[in-house]
């Protein structure tokens, strides 16, 4: 998710989550409704039930940040050993 808004100049919006240089306030909520629904659209109803209620595209990234992406050590091997372990199954 994060590439293709890198790839369409919209990371900005999420990285910072202040109004780039340039764009008005009216601009930057059009760009801010934009990216979330680009990311709502890529949720499981699941996931997205839990972040439904994020009033900007900064605070959904956060959001799913602390509920996903766990940064320590052991995840992180976890991590290493399952793209390790990955194989193709037959007829994929």
């Amino acid at each position: 998710m994060e590439a293709l808004l890198v790839d369409r100049d919209q990371w900005i919006i999420v990285d910072l989550g202040t109004t780039p240089t340039g764009m008005s306030a009216g601009d930057k909520v059009k760009l801010d409704q934009k990216v979330k629904r680009k990311i709502r659209l890529c949720l499981s109803d699941s996931i997205l039930f839990n972040v439904s209620w994020e009033d900007t595209v900064k605070a959904l990234w956060d959001k799913l940040g602390t509920m996903y992406q766990f940064k320590s050590l052991v995840n992180k091997l976890l991590l290493w050993k399952n793209l390790y372990n990955l194989r193709m199954k037959d007829g994929d």
